[in-house]
């Protein structure tokens, strides 16, 4: 019906005007009908796009801006799926989750700290009740997790100081020998991490243990700078976490000043065009997530350090790997999942406080 009138329609203007008027009018109708479908088509496609958020809608905000909003999002998504302040026997995600959103909160005063607070009871109480049950059988990183997180969360400090003590305190013994698997590596960046981030609970009586561990790691620097779980090819997650641990000494260590030097040249060199990072090939969140800590463990914006900066930073990077259910992805297009998530979390709250995850008040 509305073509056979405007067809109608033609035929009258044919007849009221000349040749040319014809033409011109033909020729409006047609780019309008053009610039019509092509805006309608655009709108098809973006409403097909995956579900991640719209960052073009906050171009004008500031980063901070742009981190508070990501983390309201993410804590909103960790708290429906109970990643804070709920304990889990498979799931290391809800400890980190649970430990950064309690840094988070003291920072920011957030709203929700009320509930968590009727929450962290339950967890602390799942946490060492775990750890009765499996006393013997755990590895050293679930120790050391654990005394990072209660040491954070909790209030009984001696506790705490006897889950390090007797568990880990027995690794210094092999101080000399050469460490080769993940586990081994993990072990001593989180041994250092725990006595650092608790010096309430680890204080100068803990000083020969702390310098054992600097020695391990100082040992396993690859030749030409970084860490790696294994082989001689630095890993950009293990390099981060290795500056992670020794970030407390850079100003007062001399040779640990020269390994995190040598290990921030590795960092840059292997950063992605877009400002992130990529882990045996792939590009992901997590490693982003790992850089992010280790600078700002320094004391480095890692937006504005221009050896950090490529065509893209790499806060904007991690931001890209929200969903719009406020969770992040291991690589983009995937779900949310909680390994992302928690780091994720880690990693904007390092930025937001400006000193790093471990060593935020």
């Amino acid at each position: 019906m509305i073509i056979h009138a405007f067809s109608e329609r033609l035929v009258n203007i044919m007849k009221k005007r000349n040749r040319i008027i014809i033409v011109l009018s033909i020729i409006f109708v047609f780019n309008t009908l053009v610039t019509i479908f092509v805006i309608n088509n655009l709108m098809g496609n973006n409403a097909n796009k995956s579900k991640k958020i719209n960052t073009d809608s906050i171009q004008g905000e500031s980063m901070e801006d742009k981190v508070q909003t990501g983390i309201h999002n993410l804590v909103k998504w960790g708290d429906e799926n109970e990643y804070i302040g709920k304990f889990y026997e498979d799931d290391t995600s809800a400890d980190w989750f649970t430990f950064s959103y309690d840094v988070y909160a003291d920072f920011n005063m957030d709203e929700n700290v009320s509930s968590y607070a009727e929450k962290i009871n339950g967890y602390i109480c799942d946490a060492k009740k775990y750890i009765e049950d499996n006393k013997g059988g755990l590895y050293l990183t679930d120790y050391e997790r654990m005394a990072i997180v209660l040491g954070r969360v909790g209030d009984d400090n001696e506790y705490v100081q006897k889950l390090l003590s007797e568990n880990v305190s027995g690794n210094e013994k092999d101080s000399e020998q050469e460490i080769n698997s993940e586990q081994e590596i993990n072990s001593i960046v989180f041994a250092l991490i725990a006595l650092d981030s608790n010096r309430h609970i680890f204080g100068g009586e803990y000083d020969e243990m702390r310098h054992t561990y600097i020695g391990l790691l100082k040992a396993v620097e690859l030749k030409d700078g970084g860490f790696a779980y294994g082989g001689d090819k630095a890993d950009v997650d293990m390099t981060a976490m290795a500056v992670q641990a020794l970030a407390p000494y850079y100003d007062t260590d001399e040779s640990v000043h020269e390994v995190i030097d040598r290990s921030l040249e590795v960092i840059s060199v292997l950063q992605d065009s877009d400002g992130g990072f990529s882990s045996y090939g792939t590009a992901n969140s997590e490693s982003t997530s790992q850089v992010i800590i280790a600078l700002c463990s320094l004391g480095i914006n890692p937006v504005e350090d221009s050896r950090f900066v490529k065509s893209g930073n790499m806060i904007e990077s991690l931001l890209s790997y929200q969903n719009e259910d406020g969770g992040f992805s291991h690589v983009k297009e995937l779900d949310s999942d909680g390994i992302a998530s928690c780091q994720a979390m880690e990693a904007l709250t390092s930025y937001l406080t400006g000193s790093g995850i471990w060593s935020a008040e």
